[in-house]
């Protein structure tokens, strides 16, 4: 199955229902990125530096980098976080995005969050409850909360964001509108701090490489004669 096509699927099960959904032209997508429906940022509203964050809980590869986004997240406190779910692997994934926003209704995304990103097997049915409750949410709102317009409208919302700026892999970031897709190898905390760096309009330093050879010293000028 492509992703584009898994995409289509998971978005037509979300539109079970579901009428009035406003779609965006690529222009308008950059505009709401870093404004979900419901708000899954961490970090100072008025940030100068926003980085989203496109990802999945049922994705092996978020879930290797969420210790490298803390820590960023830790050495930069003045940079915001934006987290959008953009489910690519069914049914669990759907329902993880929907656990979490429906927490964030609660102003509990931070702690769903961390939980859920860390865990390899998806949450049964049968463990949402328990699991509402170890975070002290209502357990009843929540789970009426996860089939709300506005749980559907935000993950509608990233889907189509998604499709118009051809995000079709977890994880990727978009800083200053650039996209940052890691298929194979994941960027390390130097890697990201440097994009930050960049970003804040501090140089880059100039790594030598291995095969760069040394350059030897300036020859000290010649002694003047005495006269």
């Amino acid at each position: 199955m492509t992703i584009i096509y898994r995409l289509l699927l998971i978005a037509v099960v979300l539109m079970a229902g579901y009428a009035g959904y406003k779609a965006y032209d690529t222009h308008q997508a950059y505009k709401i990125i870093e404004q979900p429906v419901i708000n899954t940022s961490l970090g100072p509203k008025d940030a100068a530096i926003t980085i989203t964050e496109f990802f999945d809980y049922r994705c092996s590869g978020c879930r290797y980098m969420s210790p490298t986004v803390q820590t960023i997240m830790t050495q930069n406190p003045d940079v915001r976080f934006v987290f959008r779910h953009l489910p690519m692997y069914g049914e669990p994934s759907i329902k993880e995005a929907r656990i979490a926003l429906a927490a964030a209704l609660q102003g509990k995304f931070k702690e769903a969050h961390d939980v859920l990103i860390t865990r390899t097997a998806p949450l049964e049915d049968s463990e949402i409850a328990i699991f509402a409750r170890s975070l002290g949410l209502d357990a009843d709102k929540l789970q009426q909360d996860m089939a709300s317009p506005a749980v559907q409208n935000t993950i509608l919302q990233t889907l189509d964001i998604a499709t118009r700026l051809k995000i079709n892999s977890t994880p990727s970031f978009m800083l200053n509108k650039t996209l940052y897709s890691y298929t194979t190898q994941p960027p390390s905390v130097d890697d990201f701090q440097a994009l930050i760096n960049q970003a804040r309009g501090k140089p880059v330093p100039k790594v030598k490489t291995a095969t760069e050879p040394e350059k030897a010293p300036a020859t000290p000028p010649a002694p003047k004669a005495q006269k």
